[in-house]
């Protein structure tokens, strides 16, 4: 078993945390070498600290400042496909560089996840249980989570989440680059960290269907471990911790839609990826 951990390389050492993710990275890595990192770093070589430079090489894959987090997984998924690596990798693991590890070995727990629970083929700590207030046209409905009478929905966190690298995912890539960065706001002023998450959860329903997200820490065969839910403490760009909810409510569901994605031009139907007129052959979003 092969496992591919794709980095959001873009903090580095310059937050709160220091060099504690990349050493954290290096040390797992060399440890467990079935696990491969993939730093897709938006910085150029020049703001890399050397340390870094030599501890990964030729796992750092540079790309453009676009897309914010979805941009670094969409470009991941290109790398792969792109490079005959599709069958390399029995799952990946996609991960901000901005997150403390309160346990070493969390990449293992999510794999081990998915692999005794062929029913998910996403994964992470926890999530979100949501209503889809969207029309049924345009997000499919999963018979498997009913409540009450009421479909509902589940969320994996962006900071921290793994899939199962199958035919189904390398057909189906969900991630899309959008313009601009998340401090630009270029395009439509709007945040498209914010487009990219929503076009990418519409994907997952739409294709592969809501049930078939997991959450480690509760879920699954190998029930309960909340302990887990803080294996992975997320920051919100380096600075602001994102709290989780721990299990959250299911009676008491967040609502979800995408006008955002939708005023900037992408279409969505139920059982079919997103659309854009301007989304080009590599997931990316050209604006002329």
């Amino acid at each position: 078993m092969k496992v591919a951990i794709c980095v959001t390389g873009g903090h580095y050492y310059s937050w709160f945390g220091k060099d504690h993710y990349y050493e954290w990275l290096n040390a797992f890595c060399s440890k467990n070498t079935n696990f491969v990192p993939f730093i897709i770093s938006w910085r150029p070589p020049g703001y890399l600290p050397e340390r870094v430079k030599n501890q990964f090489g030729k796992n750092i894959i540079y790309r453009e400042n676009e897309g914010c987090d979805w941009g670094c997984y969409n470009h991941m998924h290109q790398h792969l496909a792109s490079n005959d690596m599709v069958d390399d990798f029995d799952y990946i693991l996609f991960n901000h560089d901005d997150i403390m590890i309160k346990d070493h070995n969390w990449p293992i727990y999510l794999v081990d996840h998915l692999a005794n629970n062929p029913q998910y083929d996403w994964t992470s700590f926890f999530g979100q249980y949501m209503n889809v207030i969207e029309e049924e046209s345009k997000i499919m409905r999963d018979d498997n989570l009913m409540r009450n009478g009421e479909h509902y929905f589940k969320s994996v966190v962006a900071c921290c989440f793994g899939v199962r690298a199958n035919e189904m995912f390398f057909n189906n890539n969900p991630f899309v680059t959008c313009p601009g960065d998340n401090r630009g706001r270029s395009w439509n002023n709007t945040d498209p960290g914010d487009v990219g998450a929503n076009v990418f959860m519409a994907n997952v329903f739409n294709i592969w269907g809501a049930s078939k997200v997991g959450w480690a820490a509760f879920e699954g065969t190998d029930l309960v471990h909340p302990e887990m839910i803080e294996a992975v403490i997320n920051f919100k760009r380096g600075r602001t911790v994102r709290k989780p909810d721990g299990f959250q409510d299911i009676d008491n569901r967040m609502n979800w839609a995408f006008p955002t994605a939708e005023l900037c031009g992408f279409k969505f139907k139920a059982g079919e990826l997103a659309t854009h007129p301007k989304l080009d052959s590599k997931n990316k979003v050209i604006l002329e």
